[in-house]
């Protein structure tokens, strides 16, 4: 009997500049809505908006949507090293 091969399943290697939340280890930790907006005190709608713009990554899961710790930690740092690169702060080296 002859195989099917109207379907050809290929192994594809992401590239992270298509995907840039790319998780690498299978031993993630995962925050749920209620823990994300404990972790960055932020709001229930803030989150929202985040993921509905596509800003932040998630996954649904049983309809509870879970997001990858280590990845918020390295979103919210950029963020906020951006924010520091376009603020317009003068202050005196000597004084650190």
């Amino acid at each position: 009997m002859k195989a099917d091969n109207s379907v050809v399943l290929k192994r594809q290697k992401l590239n992270k500049d298509q995907y840039p939340f790319l998780i690498n280890s299978a031993d993630e930790e995962w925050l749920n809505v209620q823990e994300l907006m404990v972790y960055f005190k932020m709001s229930r709608r803030s989150i929202n908006r985040l993921v509905k713009t596509n800003k932040i990554p998630c996954t649904k899961l049983g309809g509870t949507l879970l997001f990858p710790k280590k990845l918020m930690n390295k979103i919210m740092l950029q963020r906020a090293l951006m924010q520091m690169n376009t603020s317009s702060l003068d202050f005196d080296d000597s004084e650190l």
